[in-house]
């Protein structure tokens, strides 16, 4: 993609423009503190972070350039970014385990932009996990770009979605709970206050808009998302944001940038991820998107491994309802399944109601 056709489609330079003035601002501190990657104590985190800083830049050059040409130079690339998005991740839970542990104990949330506040090691597990969720998705759309069966690429979309079976396994930190306990939730107004509550809400957009949501889409419709300009905007936007929350912090912390500027620095990321999703929404089948919205609201506090499989499924057979096209026909079989479902999701939310209404009176 050159600058040119950048130029000429402003629901994508607005996105590349906003992501290329953060990478420029982000690389003025970097480059006046290279020492921050040469240190000894959490050198592997350090070379992490450095390599996953190299990724994002070389993602960004790429959409310019177009030099990633090739759909397996583009596999490649993309499970790279993911890779050393979970390690870098990874590599901070354990190389900053026992200050991560310490914050633990004394603070009642993480805060990732708070300048007072410290992650905890299960907060860096858990978006470990999301990292690999992550991957996972861009590993399954790769997978569709050149499947024409559509029923094989249901069983991709299943074999995605059953990265989710794990959540029970990993630590579980509300998002709300960052910006419920924070300082800045004494004044609801404040700007670090109301950025804690655009990300929560931006994470929902993502998880039932542009992953439950693409998923089921492209499983029914097919074709090659992971290749278009307005894919390869919206995942460095995604991959950027997953992570620089915490790199910024950092940088606050150890005295490279002032508090004022990090909020900044994140809220134009925040504006340009946003508008980088935009477009991709154009291969999402949003009534599948919704019902998939509407189906974790409704049993979201039971937790019942596999919730998500069952909501997929649902969402998958609303895609091919609504959406399928000539395959239509072929969704009444699956639509029968999916109701089944949502009579087995009816019974564990009722059930779950009435435990926890049992549990109340007692």
């Amino acid at each position: 993609m050159a600058f040119t056709e950048l130029a000429a489609s402003p629901a994508l330079a607005l996105p590349v423009a906003g992501m290329g003035v953060f990478l420029m601002e982000l690389g003025s501190v970097v480059a006046t503190n290279t020492d921050m990657f040469t240190k000894k104590y959490g050198r592997a985190h350090r070379v992490m972070g450095a390599m996953y800083l190299l990724v994002l830049v070389v993602a960004f050059v790429d959409l310019a350039a177009g030099f990633i040409g090739t759909p397996s130079d583009r596999y490649t690339f993309d499970v790279i970014m993911g890779v050393c998005g979970t390690l870098t991740a990874l590599t901070a839970a354990y190389d900053f385990r026992k200050a991560h542990q310490r914050a633990k104990t004394t603070t009642d949330a993480s805060g990732a932009l708070d300048a007072d506040k410290t992650v905890t090691t299960d907060e860096m597990v858990e978006h470990a996990f999301y990292q690999m969720l992550n991957l996972a998705q861009v590993m399954f759309l790769h997978a569709c770009g050149a499947e024409r069966s559509m029923w094989r690429r249901l069983a991709y979309s299943a074999a995605a979605t059953a990265t989710s079976l794990f959540r029970g396994d990993i630590p579980v930190n509300s998002f709300s709970d960052n910006y419920a306990a924070a300082d800045g939730a004494k004044n609801p107004g404040s700007a670090t206050s109301w950025l804690y509550w655009v990300k929560k809400h931006q994470y929902v957009f993502y998880k039932h808009f542009l992953l439950h949501g693409l998923n089921v889409s492209v499983a029914v419709a097919g074709g090659d998302v992971v290749g278009t300009p307005a894919f390869r905007c919206y995942w460095l936007a995604l991959n950027a944001a997953y992570v620089m929350e915490f790199f910024l912090q950092t940088l606050v912390k150890k005295g490279y940038m002032g508090q004022a500027r990090m909020l900044r620095m994140n809220a134009s990321l925040m504006a340009a991820s946003t508008l980088a999703a935009l477009p991709v929404l154009a291969r999402v089948c949003l009534p599948a998107a919704a019902v998939s919205l509407i189906l974790n609201y409704t049993n979201r506090h039971c937790g019942v491994r596999g919730h998500e499989m069952r909501n997929t499924a649902v969402a998958a057979a609303v895609a091919m309802w609504c959406c399928g096209g000539p395959v239509a026909a072929a969704a009444a079989p699956l639509l029968g399944l999916a109701m089944v479902y949502t009579t087995i999701i009816s019974i564990d939310t009722a059930g779950c109601v009435f435990s926890m209404q049992h549990a109340g009176k007692k």
